[in-house]
């Protein structure tokens, strides 16, 4: 069933994005110059990033929560070289500012209905939603108050000198600067303050197949290095009485000399993203198993996977580290990606 979204609702959304289009922030502030924002009511947090000090492109994206925290600090600050599936892979709100023609129509239809005229043809708002396997979409309920008590947050720290200069400080020692809320009678006291680490969440229990963990007990190792990646398919799939489509999933296996694929699959996330991360290791023995050997070396890319590979290294014998290019695999997901278009 769709969720219907009523213009009540994102008036003030949009009342805030124009204020931010009035401040400019990224003539002050560069995509490195990060800051929290924490939830008073559901303690999520968000990390916000200023886009367009060095591009053409404006924006300002809410990383959420520690995967969005550890996703924007896996690409650092080299914005303009990410791909779309790098930015899928990364849980995340946007505010973009774009020209008037780049809009789609449903966000033509909202600025009409909202009455919103600007006589520039450039920096009109608009917001998208990025969660895990799904396809990028338009805010939900909960998206757009979390959405709106960061932004108005981020306002504050927009409209201060002062409280930049502390927010670049924090990151210089390695701390983020951070707006939180004290909830009392009086309603919201919202005070700085600095964070000296962020919590990580607690990760999905791997539901791990006894068969398959017995079977791979039996294969050889190989001194070889292979590339083990998993990318989102930017064609989505919809399913009947479903709103927002998923966003399909490639798991891919291979060697990186011979460039030969050991294993692929394609996964669709009906199950939720935490089944999916829930599975993986099973995914990965299938891959072993596909291709008769568990590799020495495994060269990964989604810093998603990090955790997971961790865990497995302290049970098989195999290093693992991040490879950023993998131009073989980038091509074999290509020739995938024409089969559903």
């Amino acid at each position: 069933m769709a969720h219907i979204i009523s213009i009540g609702r994102l008036r003030p959304l949009y009342e805030l994005a124009l204020r931010i289009r009035e401040l400019a922030p990224w003539q002050e502030l560069g995509e490195e110059d990060v800051f929290a924002v924490r939830d008073p009511q559901t303690q999520h947090m968000g990390f916000v990033s200023v886009i367009g000090k060095r591009e053409d492109f404006h924006a300002v994206f809410v990383y959420l929560d520690y995967l969005g925290l550890l996703g924007f600090l896996t690409i650092g600050s080299d914005f303009e070289y990410l791909t779309e599936s790098d930015l899928y892979n990364i849980p995340h709100l946007e505010l973009n500012f774009e020209n008037k023609y780049l809009l789609d129509p449903e966000d033509h239809q909202i600025l009409r209905e909202l009455g919103i005229k600007l006589r520039s043809e450039e920096h009109w708002p608009s917001f998208c939603s990025c969660q895990l396997g799904l396809a990028p979409w338009q805010l939900d309920n909960e998206e757009i108050e979390f959405m709106k008590t960061v932004l108005e947050q981020a306002i504050v720290i927009f409209s201060d000198k002062e409280r930049i200069k502390l927010l670049r400080n924090a990151l210089e020692k390695n701390k983020l600067f951070c707006r939180q809320a004290k909830i009392s009678n009086q309603g919201l006291h919202w005070e700085d303050h600095v964070l000296y680490k962020v919590t990580p969440p607690t990760h999905p229990v791997p539901n791990i197949d006894e068969t398959l963990f017995n079977r791979v007990g039996n294969i050889p190792y190989k001194n070889e290095k292979v590339y083990f990646d998993f990318q989102h398919l930017s064609t989505p799939v919809r399913f009947p009485n479903q709103d927002r489509p998923y966003l399909p999933i490639v798991l891919v296996s291979m060697e990186k000399k011979s460039k030969k694929v050991l294993y692929s699959h394609r996964i669709i996330t009906k199950d939720g993203w935490s089944r999916f991360v829930s599975d993986l290791p099973n995914y990965i023995f299938q891959a072993w198993l596909e291709g008769g050997y568990i590799p020495k070396r495994i060269l990964i890319r989604s810093f998603l996977l990090v955790p997971l590979f961790q865990a497995l290294r302290s049970v098989f014998n195999f290093k693992f580290r991040l490879e950023p290019e993998m131009d073989a695999v980038d091509e074999f997901i290509d020739k995938i990606e024409e089969q559903y278009e």
